[in-house]
Protein backbone atom coordinates (compact mmCIF):
# COMPACT_ATOMS: atom_id res chain seq x y z
CA UNK A 1 0.00 0.00 0.00
CA UNK A 2 1.58 3.28 -1.07
CA UNK A 3 2.04 6.08 1.45
CA UNK A 4 -0.26 8.49 -0.42
CA UNK A 5 -3.00 5.86 -0.65
CA UNK A 6 -2.67 5.08 3.06
CA UNK A 7 -2.82 8.79 3.91
CA UNK A 8 -5.96 9.28 1.80
CA UNK A 9 -7.56 6.26 3.42
CA UNK A 10 -6.86 7.62 6.88
CA UNK A 11 -8.08 11.13 5.98
CA UNK A 12 -11.38 9.79 4.64
CA UNK A 13 -11.93 7.78 7.79
CA UNK A 14 -11.04 10.74 10.02
CA UNK A 15 -13.72 12.81 8.28
CA UNK A 16 -16.22 10.00 8.73
CA UNK A 17 -15.44 9.58 12.44
CA UNK A 18 -15.58 13.35 12.96
CA UNK A 19 -19.05 13.51 11.41
CA UNK A 20 -20.20 10.59 13.56
CA UNK A 21 -19.17 12.43 16.74
CA UNK A 22 -20.78 15.67 15.54
CA UNK A 23 -24.02 13.79 14.89
CA UNK A 24 -23.88 12.64 18.52
CA UNK A 25 -23.56 16.19 19.78
CA UNK A 26 -19.82 16.40 20.37
CA UNK A 27 -17.66 19.40 19.61
CA UNK A 28 -14.99 18.15 17.22
CA UNK A 29 -11.57 19.41 16.20
CA UNK A 30 -9.84 17.54 13.38
CA UNK A 31 -6.04 17.42 13.66
CA UNK A 32 -6.04 19.78 16.65
CA UNK A 33 -3.12 22.08 17.31
CA UNK A 34 -1.40 22.50 20.65
CA UNK A 35 -3.76 25.35 21.55
CA UNK A 36 -6.75 23.01 21.14
CA UNK A 37 -5.43 20.42 23.58
CA UNK A 38 -4.76 20.43 27.34
CA UNK A 39 -1.22 20.78 28.63
CA UNK A 40 -0.84 17.08 29.44
CA UNK A 41 -1.08 16.32 25.71
CA UNK A 42 1.58 18.83 24.75
CA UNK A 43 3.90 17.41 22.10
CA UNK A 44 1.40 14.89 20.73
CA UNK A 45 -0.03 15.15 17.22
CA UNK A 46 -3.45 13.50 17.21
CA UNK A 47 -6.01 12.97 14.49
CA UNK A 48 -9.17 14.12 16.21
CA UNK A 49 -10.39 15.58 19.50
CA UNK A 50 -14.08 15.25 20.40
CA UNK A 51 -15.70 16.49 23.60
CA UNK A 52 -19.00 17.07 25.31
CA UNK A 53 -19.84 17.98 28.91
CA UNK A 54 -18.89 14.52 30.23
CA UNK A 55 -16.60 12.88 27.70
CA UNK A 56 -13.26 13.82 26.16
CA UNK A 57 -12.06 11.57 23.34
CA UNK A 58 -8.76 11.47 21.51
CA UNK A 59 -9.17 9.52 18.27
CA UNK A 60 -6.28 8.05 16.32
CA UNK A 61 -7.01 6.64 12.84
CA UNK A 62 -4.45 4.20 11.43
CA UNK A 63 -4.07 1.70 8.66
CA UNK A 64 -2.51 -1.62 9.63
CA UNK A 65 0.77 -0.40 8.14
CA UNK A 66 0.84 2.99 9.87
CA UNK A 67 -0.16 1.41 13.18
CA UNK A 68 2.81 -0.93 12.93
CA UNK A 69 5.12 2.07 12.43
CA UNK A 70 3.59 4.22 15.14
CA UNK A 71 5.89 4.91 18.08
CA UNK A 72 3.58 7.11 20.16
CA UNK A 73 0.49 4.97 20.70
CA UNK A 74 1.63 3.29 23.92
CA UNK A 75 2.87 6.62 25.34
CA UNK A 76 -0.38 8.38 24.38
CA UNK A 77 -2.42 5.58 25.97
CA UNK A 78 -0.35 5.86 29.14
CA UNK A 79 -0.84 9.64 29.37
CA UNK A 80 -4.62 9.41 28.91
CA UNK A 81 -5.15 6.28 31.03
CA UNK A 82 -5.44 7.93 34.45
CA UNK A 83 -7.27 11.06 33.33
CA UNK A 84 -10.91 10.96 34.54
CA UNK A 85 -13.35 11.68 31.72
CA UNK A 86 -10.73 11.08 29.04
CA UNK A 87 -10.33 8.11 26.72
CA UNK A 88 -8.35 7.06 23.68
CA UNK A 89 -10.15 5.53 20.70
CA UNK A 90 -8.18 3.71 18.02
CA UNK A 91 -9.82 3.28 14.60
CA UNK A 92 -8.05 0.87 12.25
CA UNK A 93 -8.94 1.17 8.59
CA UNK A 94 -7.69 -0.88 5.64
CA UNK A 95 -8.50 -1.28 1.96
CA UNK A 96 -10.64 -4.28 1.07
CA UNK A 97 -7.70 -5.93 -0.67
CA UNK A 98 -4.03 -5.11 -0.32
CA UNK A 99 -1.69 -5.71 -3.22
CA UNK A 100 0.64 -8.70 -2.92
CA UNK A 101 3.18 -6.77 -4.96
CA UNK A 102 3.05 -3.89 -2.51
CA UNK A 103 3.29 -6.27 0.46
CA UNK A 104 6.31 -7.93 -1.06
CA UNK A 105 8.09 -4.61 -1.50
CA UNK A 106 7.97 -3.96 2.25
CA UNK A 107 10.78 -5.39 4.35
CA UNK A 108 9.70 -7.73 7.14
CA UNK A 109 10.69 -6.81 10.69
CA UNK A 110 13.90 -8.35 11.99
CA UNK A 111 13.86 -10.66 15.01
CA UNK A 112 15.16 -7.85 17.21
CA UNK A 113 12.42 -5.54 15.95
CA UNK A 114 9.81 -8.22 16.61
CA UNK A 115 11.04 -8.60 20.19
CA UNK A 116 11.09 -4.83 20.67
CA UNK A 117 7.47 -4.70 19.55
CA UNK A 118 6.50 -7.49 21.95
CA UNK A 119 8.04 -5.48 24.79
CA UNK A 120 5.88 -2.51 23.75
CA UNK A 121 2.87 -4.85 23.84
CA UNK A 122 3.70 -5.89 27.39
CA UNK A 123 3.74 -2.23 28.43
CA UNK A 124 0.31 -1.74 26.84
CA UNK A 125 -1.01 -4.73 28.80
CA UNK A 126 0.30 -3.16 32.01
CA UNK A 127 -1.77 -0.09 31.07
CA UNK A 128 -4.86 -2.30 30.53
CA UNK A 129 -4.92 -1.46 26.82
CA UNK A 130 -5.75 -4.96 25.59
CA UNK A 131 -7.15 -3.94 22.20
CA UNK A 132 -4.12 -1.84 21.31
CA UNK A 133 -1.90 -4.60 22.65
CA UNK A 134 -3.55 -7.24 20.46
CA UNK A 135 -3.19 -5.15 17.31
CA UNK A 136 0.47 -4.42 17.94
CA UNK A 137 1.12 -8.01 19.03
CA UNK A 138 -0.35 -9.30 15.80
CA UNK A 139 1.90 -7.08 13.67
CA UNK A 140 4.90 -8.61 15.43
CA UNK A 141 3.45 -12.12 15.27
CA UNK A 142 2.79 -11.88 11.55
CA UNK A 143 6.37 -10.72 11.03
CA UNK A 144 7.56 -13.69 13.10
CA UNK A 145 5.48 -16.08 10.99
CA UNK A 146 6.91 -14.65 7.78
CA UNK A 147 10.44 -15.00 9.14
CA UNK A 148 9.82 -18.62 10.12
CA UNK A 149 8.34 -19.32 6.67
CA UNK A 150 11.46 -17.79 5.09
CA UNK A 151 13.82 -19.82 7.29
CA UNK A 152 12.02 -23.00 6.24
CA UNK A 153 11.67 -22.05 2.56
CA UNK A 154 7.88 -22.12 2.71
CA UNK A 155 6.40 -20.18 -0.17
CA UNK A 156 3.47 -17.93 0.76
CA UNK A 157 1.25 -17.52 -2.28
CA UNK A 158 -1.20 -15.31 -0.40
CA UNK A 159 -0.67 -12.59 2.19
CA UNK A 160 -3.69 -12.90 4.47
CA UNK A 161 -3.00 -13.83 8.11
CA UNK A 162 -5.41 -16.78 8.00
CA UNK A 163 -3.65 -18.22 4.95
CA UNK A 164 -0.19 -17.85 6.51
CA UNK A 165 -1.04 -19.76 9.67
CA UNK A 166 -2.90 -22.48 7.73
CA UNK A 167 0.05 -22.90 5.39
CA UNK A 168 2.55 -23.20 8.24
CA UNK A 169 0.27 -25.67 10.00
CA UNK A 170 -0.19 -27.75 6.84
CA UNK A 171 3.58 -28.26 6.44
CA UNK A 172 4.09 -29.08 10.12
CA UNK A 173 5.80 -25.92 11.35
CA UNK A 174 2.90 -25.02 13.62
CA UNK A 175 1.62 -27.80 15.88
CA UNK A 176 -2.08 -28.06 16.73
CA UNK A 177 -1.83 -26.00 19.93
CA UNK A 178 0.19 -23.25 18.25
CA UNK A 179 -2.25 -23.18 15.34
CA UNK A 180 -5.20 -22.76 17.71
CA UNK A 181 -3.48 -19.88 19.51
CA UNK A 182 -2.78 -18.15 16.19
CA UNK A 183 -6.25 -18.82 14.81
CA UNK A 184 -7.90 -17.36 17.90
CA UNK A 185 -5.68 -14.28 17.66
CA UNK A 186 -6.56 -13.81 13.98
CA UNK A 187 -10.28 -13.82 14.86
CA UNK A 188 -9.74 -11.12 17.47
CA UNK A 189 -7.52 -9.16 15.07
CA UNK A 190 -10.18 -9.30 12.35
CA UNK A 191 -12.92 -8.19 14.72
CA UNK A 192 -10.89 -5.15 15.76
CA UNK A 193 -9.60 -4.00 12.38
CA UNK A 194 -13.02 -4.30 10.72
CA UNK A 195 -14.50 -1.85 13.21
CA UNK A 196 -16.51 -4.12 15.51
CA UNK A 197 -16.67 -3.58 19.26
CA UNK A 198 -14.40 -5.83 21.30
CA UNK A 199 -15.71 -6.71 24.77
CA UNK A 200 -14.12 -10.10 25.57
CA UNK A 201 -10.43 -9.67 24.90
CA UNK A 202 -8.54 -10.88 27.96
CA UNK A 203 -4.86 -9.95 28.52
CA UNK A 204 -4.03 -13.65 28.82
CA UNK A 205 -4.92 -14.14 25.15
CA UNK A 206 -2.37 -11.55 24.09
CA UNK A 207 0.24 -12.97 26.49
CA UNK A 208 -0.30 -16.46 25.07
CA UNK A 209 0.17 -15.11 21.54
CA UNK A 210 3.47 -13.46 22.50
CA UNK A 211 4.75 -16.63 24.20
CA UNK A 212 3.85 -18.79 21.20
CA UNK A 213 5.46 -16.38 18.73
CA UNK A 214 8.64 -16.15 20.75
CA UNK A 215 8.87 -19.92 20.89
CA UNK A 216 8.48 -20.18 17.12
CA UNK A 217 11.29 -17.71 16.53
CA UNK A 218 13.56 -19.53 18.95
CA UNK A 219 12.80 -22.81 17.18
CA UNK A 220 13.32 -21.24 13.72
CA UNK A 221 13.36 -24.50 11.74
CA UNK A 222 10.87 -27.28 11.05
CA UNK A 223 13.21 -29.90 12.49
CA UNK A 224 13.34 -28.26 15.90
CA UNK A 225 9.62 -27.51 16.30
Amino acid sequence: MTQSFADNLEHRRIRSVAQDYRDRGYDVVVQPGEADLPAFLSGFQVDLYAQNSEDHVIVEVKTRTSLAKSKDMSRLAEVIEDRPGWRLELVVTNPKKESVREEAAVQVLSEDEVEDRFQQVEKLLEQHQSVLAMLLAWTATEAALRLVAHYNEVRLKEQSPAYIIKQLFSVGILDRQQYEVMDEAVQFRNTIVHGFRMNQLQPQIVQKLIMTSRHLLRSRTFQSV
